[in-house]
């Protein structure tokens, strides 16, 4: 039997998602080694509001799902269990493992595709910015400030995906046509992103363990 470590984002007050996945369908297997882990994490962590695993303690609520993948399964837990409920455990289909270095270059593609695309919109921005005879910038449409060309152009880099907020109202102070060359660009991008590698289907399943911890 082997498993790994998953664990999520904040999402409640108080609480953080935790888990364990088991690559294996034997469930008194799965229950011994989640009370393993919980009582390792209960001596790592501590027992008092830690977000991990010990926070968990107790018997596993079964849902045999045979869920599409692990990630389904994750997500699955995230959705359903609730802070202070036992753990619960859902199915999912095993997947053959894909080799790191296949995984490594879909990163690389992945990061290079995402940089490419922050520079072409940067390069839209900032044209949109500095081009006028005009020191300022047409006036804000939420407040009518008129603004430094060359110092919302400066501030300008790095965020312009999410637009070029005024500084005095927050309002977009690029125009509607750079906003639409933005959002363009952005669904190019999107559309020629390749799926992240997956491993072949085994016809085995396994399973994640885990819930809402207390924190």
């Amino acid at each position: 039997m082997s498993y790994h470590r998953i664990s999520g984002l904040l999402r409640t007050a108080g609480g953080n998602d935790a888990g364990r996945t088991y690559r294996t369908y034997d469930r008194a297997q799965v229950q011994r080694q989640w009370d393993a882990d919980v009582a390792r994490s209960q001596h790592e962590d501590g027992t008092s509001y830690s977000g991990e695993i010990g926070m968990l303690a107790g018997p596993i609520q079964w849902h045999d799902e045979k869920l599409g993948s692990q990630g389904e399964a994750w997500n699955w837990i995230m959705r359903t269990h609730e802070k202070f409920e036992p753990p619960l455990a859902v199915s999912f289909e095993l997947e053959t493992e894909v080799p790191q270095a296949k995984l490594l270059a879909w990163r690389r593609r992945h990061q290079e595709a995402y940089e490419a695309y922050q520079r072409k919109a940067g390069e839209v921005v900032q044209r949109a910015l500095t081009s006028g005879k005009s020191k300022l910038l047409p006036a804000c449409g939420g407040c009518g400030s008129r603004l430094s060309r060359e110092h919302i152009a400066r501030g300008a880099r790095g965020w312009v995906s999410d637009g070029v907020p005024c500084p005095v109202c927050r309002g977009n102070l690029l125009s509607e046509t750079v906003q639409r060359r933005l959002e363009a660009l952005k669904a190019k991008h999107e559309g020629r992103r390749d799926k992240e590698p997956r491993g072949r289907k085994t016809g085995k399943y396994g399973w994640v363990v885990g819930g809402t911890a207390q924190s």
